[in-house]
């Protein structure tokens, strides 16, 4: 008999062979906790995405990822941590796996433990299993004692524990190689082995690179980034303050705080007959969360809408386990992208009730009915009634429907009809009619909204044309395949699109339910193509693009959380004794401090708490405006105005400030010290010739050659002793061409 079968050499490796889970990401959450673990994974999503693509290396993710969380730990702290995670190893080991290595170490084999992982938290563990060989990547410590966040060894993976392993032990004629093993990493060393035993949870596909990666890890990173985004999004001057209050047909009374369920009860019932619109149920639920709920509260619970959206999406549309998480990961990034109206449907507070919330209650009815469960007839008329701009496309689809379904027996057709009834009780609105004849506009201007929002606010139904264009070049079949396999939700889509055309208005926020129906039409597509054959590449592509932005966006909005923390400060420590009419400093975003790339993503997703500026539905330099007012009354005050920090610093260090007019920093207000005794009735600006334009932007100039202010875009404030004229700058076709302001005609 030879030396070879009398000497036994057994190799395991740890991470998914001895162990359910990776160590490395498990040691990191054990020294610094999961959030932090999460965060820094995200600020790392490029890298993470670079891996998958084949970009980087195994080795240089994971140093680079090493380097991230512990660069500059003292050793010392490093192993003692190392010692502490012996336990936690115990918990997540394969018992029969461990089984398996007791025996060998019983019979006298010789164990080694080979792995990518770190000694300092491997070989605590292993000797307490009898195990005393470790083969590992090794870390570098510097000359104080601290880690370097590099390897003194090359990653311990694939090739490399071939390579180990021959060093520790090079005769291989003499000797029997047995190894356990459970992934791409272990295939070198595989071919080597005598004796090979793939654990079975990851034999039948050992290549992580073939492997669908799980729905709950994109659902979590999804979590995380609209947590923090919902967690740093303030109240806005605008519906956020108003629904705090009991709803006034005029507002010109006291402003009377919500107190109780009776309070919404009343309010809502004056918002319906000589309000705003007719959304009872939506609005009812947001006074309800926004006044007697706490407001962490309610940011979670609209951080957890969100995410239920994106999981009901992948049940509206049918989608097979194997493509959650890239469906999940395309509708976060299309959303999240490519939705222009994003922050005012997912992050202003009162959006999203308008919004988000009526998308998932209507996908939880849709649900219902196909199931025909009982609870589909009672949530009919909630859905229904929840936002006219989303039930009356989706009524038509069902209508359609039941045309196309009505040879069956069985028809939900009582469902249907409460979802209608729901959508009437917004159409029948009396403030609904009431605000559409305030708004009176014209044909002329809806034929010119229309074409406007086409090209300013629809981003994912241009995405959706092109792709039926493209089916309809490879051949008339595969097109009239993907619209008969999709009519229902094209059927809305285009009802969809038909309000937008018609609405008059260009807002980012009409067309957020087109696109979110032309999404809906897209995944479908998509998965019965090349979705199937690129999800796992696809699903790091479109997170690590989310990801990107997101941690751009969340630093936009804590920055703009904590101005407007500032912002209450002053509100809350105002002296009682200082003059009625408080000057409150607003810190805001400005233009001439950020590039490009902050600005746009500034305006994409922060929504600050107040804001100047000619197109504002309020001015918060005017004590007696609305919002300005229900600002006072939040706070217990007679009243306050609002002025950029730059301007009231201006004022109170220079006394030669703005004997001329000139802008704020942010260029949204004129401010022009007045004379002593000087009146002002009305703002005139007198405009000079029109610069040399671009043919496609000849059409956008100004005809006249004076702009006058309206009434309730400047103010006379005083401060510090002077008057001065508050006034907001008008849109750029008329502040190109200001060469000077009348105060009189």
């Amino acid at each position: 008999m030879t030396e070879k079968n009398h000497r036994q050499i057994v190799v395991f490796d740890f991470d998914g062979t001895l162990t359910r889970k990776d160590s490395f990401l498990q040691f990191i959450a054990f020294v610094h906790g999961h959030w932090r673990l999460y965060i820094g994974m995200l600020l790392n999503a490029h890298w993470i995405a670079a891996y998958f693509l084949h970009i980087f290396s195994n080795e240089r993710l994971k140093q680079h990822i090493f380097g991230f969380f512990f660069s500059k730990m003292a050793y010392e702290t490093f192993c003692q941590h190392g010692k502490a995670f012996a336990s936690c190893i115990n918990e997540m080991t394969r018992p029969d796996i461990v089984e398996q290595l007791h025996y060998h170490v019983a019979a006298g084999h010789t164990v080694i433990v080979i792995s990518a992982s770190i000694r300092e938290w491997l070989l605590p563990w292993c000797k307490q299993q009898g195990v005393s060989t470790i083969l590992s990547t090794e870390i570098e410590v510097s000359a104080d004692g601290k880690l370097t966040g590099h390897f003194t060894t090359k990653n311990c993976y694939g090739p490399e524990k071939v390579a180990r392993l021959l060093n520790e032990e090079p005769h291989r004629a003499n000797y029997r190689l047995t190894v356990y093993g459970d992934s791409q990493g272990d295939r070198e060393i595989m071919t080597i082995a005598d004796e090979k035993h793939w654990i079975p949870e990851r034999a039948s596909r050992p290549s992580s690179h073939s492997a669908p990666m799980k729905s709950s890890y994109v659902y979590l990173l999804i979590a995380v980034i609209m947590g923090l985004l919902n967690w740093y999004s303030t109240p806005t001057m605008m519906e956020d303050l108003l629904y705090r209050f009991v709803w006034q047909p005029d507002w010109d009374g006291p402003l009377e705080r919500i107190g109780s369920l009776a309070d919404v009860l009343r309010s809502q019932q004056i918002h319906y007959w000589s309000g705003y619109c007719g959304r009872f149920i939506v609005h009812s639920v947001a006074q309800v969360l926004l006044n007697l709920v706490p407001e962490e509260l309610t940011k979670l619970l609209n951080a957890a809408m969100f995410l239920l959206m994106i999981v009901l999406v992948t049940k509206i549309t049918n989608t097979p386990k194997e493509l959650r998480a890239v469906t999940a990961a395309l509708t976060f990034t299309m959303i999240f992208v490519l939705m222009q109206g994003f922050r005012m449907g997912f992050i202003w507070i009162i959006g999203a009730f308008n919004y988000l919330w009526p998308m998932v209650i209507n996908m939880v009815f849709i649900l219902t009915l196909r199931a025909r469960s009982p609870i589909a007839l009672p949530l009919a008329i909630i859905a229904g009634g929840m936002h006219e701009a989303l039930s009356l496309p989706v009524s038509i689809a069902l209508l359609y429907w039941l045309f196309r379904q009505r040879r069956e027996t069985n028809l939900p057709i009582y469902c249907v009809l409460a979802y209608i009834m729901g959508l009437m009780t917004l159409l029948l609105s009396p403030a609904l009619w009431h605000r559409v004849e305030e708004d009176s506009v014209t044909l002329q201007q809806r034929l010119l909204a229309g074409p406007l929002n086409l090209v300013l606010n629809v981003r994912i139904s241009w995405l959706l044309f092109i792709i039926l264009a493209i089916q309809l070049h490879r051949g008339t079949e595969v097109f009239l395949g993907s619209v008969r396999a999709n009519r229902y939700i094209l059927t809305a889509w285009i009802a969809a699109m038909g309000i937008v055309l018609a609405c008059g208005e260009t807002l980012e926020r009409v067309a957020i339910y087109v696109d979110f129906l032309a999404m809906l039409a897209l995944l479908r597509i998509w998965q019965e193509g090349w979705l199937r054959r690129y999800k796992t590449v696809t699903v790091c592509i479109a997170m690590a693009i989310a990801a990107l932005m997101a941690v751009l966006a969340i630093a936009l909005n804590r920055e703009n959380h904590e101005n407007y923390l500032y912002h209450c400060n002053q509100l809350q420590t105002m002296q009682a004794e200082t003059p009625d009419s408080h000057i409150i400093k607003i810190r805001q975003f400005s233009d001439h401090e950020l590039n490009e790339l902050h600005e746009w993503l500034g305006k994409r997703y922060v929504y600050p708490n107040v804001e100047f500026g000619f197109t504002q539905c309020y001015m918060p330099f005017d004590s007696q405006d609305l919002e300005t007012r229900c600002v006072a009354r939040l706070f217990n005050k007679e009243s306050i105005i609002m002025l950029p920090e730059d301007v009231v610093n201006k004022i109170e260090t220079d006394t030669a400030a703005y004997t001329h007019w000139e802008a704020d920093s942010n260029e949204k207000l004129f401010i022009w010290r007045l004379q002593p005794s000087q009146q002002v009735s009305c703002v005139v600006f007198e405009l000079g010739d029109e610069v040399p334009l671009p043919f496609y932007k000849r059409w956008t100039t100004y005809p006249d050659d004076e702009f006058e202010l309206d009434s309730f875009k400047y103010e006379v404030i005083t401060l510090k002793g002077n008057d001065y004229l508050v006034m907001t700058i008008p849109m750029n076709k008329v502040k190109r061409r200001i060469r000077g302001i009348k105060l009189s005609r």
